[in-house]
């Protein structure tokens, strides 16, 4: 079984017995499958799908504070948690030269913890590969988008499609990072033409590859009625066979997102889910509590209620979501 099929397998897993123990007791696991990390605010593309031109301009931007940081990966360790922590939520996380050294203190201190940092991969190039393969990274997921220039430029607005190529290759060539390397696709009608010839170049270069649907970003992204692609993006059987199983579980329960992640902001402040660029609701923040007690809190206790019986106008986030 290759890592994408392994990974979906134990989210599966992790989401059944989610909603067996909240349909019976009203709480999930005491941690979330997957936690989105914000180390900054900022970007350095305007990728047009991608609610970040707009949102950039209305937030209020900032730098977690280490400490932060520090406080909740202890709270990992000391649970022997067995979360994903992903270096990505609405920001470039490469933008902090420090990143692989907060990735090798989470694999220190929560060495139970995956962690994956995804990346639009214009800045691999700051970073040596020694240092990367040395902190323990578990996967560097790089977000392609695009196999030619020109749908690269049309995509990824602000960035170089020649660097960007020569940092994912350089980090293909080193063995040690070619394992844990992923270069991911979000289908639109601009790239869905060369998708295939994509994949199958990585494929060739003993790349792992990931074709993911495109999504509204909880509504923040006024584009996506025109950018949607009309091709669904599961191209083998197994990807389409996840891909009924995923709209089985949303046409019978609404949305699992909340029932399996969380997202943190840069400020500490903890958002329903990876999606909401609004970031409304807040529903707690790890600097004054545990992640464990919001997890499990009456705030998103609430919200999941609503969720499972599909009452998504009372909740901001979910309105106008394309997944909702």
């Amino acid at each position: 079984m290759n890592n994408n099929r392994l990974h979906l397998a134990r989210q599966y897993r992790y989401l059944a017995e989610a909603y067996l123990r909240f349909l019976l007791t009203h709480r999930c696991q005491p941690y979330p499958f997957r936690i989105h990390i914000q180390m900054h605010s900022r970007c350095n593309a305007l990728c047009t799908t991608c609610p970040y031109v707009e949102t950039s301009t209305r937030i209020t931007h900032g730098t977690m504070k280490r400490d932060v940081f520090v406080k909740l990966v202890a709270e990992l360790g000391g649970a022997k948690a067995t979360s994903s922590v992903i270096f990505e939520l609405q920001h470039e996380p490469l933008m902090n030269p420090d990143t692989f050294e907060w990735v090798h203190h989470l694999k220190t201190h929560a060495p139970t913890t995956k962690c994956q940092v995804i990346t639009n991969g214009s800045l691999l190039g700051n970073f040596s590969l020694e240092e990367m393969a040395a902190s323990g990274v578990d996967m560097l997921s790089v977000s392609l988008n695009a196999h030619t220039r020109d749908t690269f430029e049309r995509i990824n607005t602000g960035l170089d499609f020649e660097t960007v190529m020569e940092n994912t290759l350089r980090v293909a060539g080193h063995e040690a990072l070619r394992q844990r390397l992923r270069v991911s696709y979000v289908v639109t009608e601009i790239n869905q033409a060369e998708i295939g010839e994509a994949v199958a170049f990585w494929k060739a270069r003993g790349v792992l590859t990931q074709v993911k649907r495109f999504t509204n970003r909880g509504g923040a992204l006024p584009a996506y009625t025109s950018l949607r692609s009309s091709i669904p993006p599961e191209r083998s059987v197994f990807g389409r066979a996840a891909a009924r199983v995923r709209r089985s579980i949303r046409g019978i329960i609404g949305c699992p997102l909340p029932f399996y992640e969380t997202a943190v902001l840069f400020n500490g402040n903890v958002i329903l889910c990876c999606q909401d660029w609004n970031h409304d609701p807040v529903i707690g923040s790890i600097e004054s509590d545990s992640l464990r007690s919001i997890w499990n809190g009456p705030a998103l206790t609430s919200l999941r209620r609503n969720i499972l019986a599909r009452r998504y106008e009372g909740i901001a986030a979910c309105t106008h979501c394309s997944i909702a």
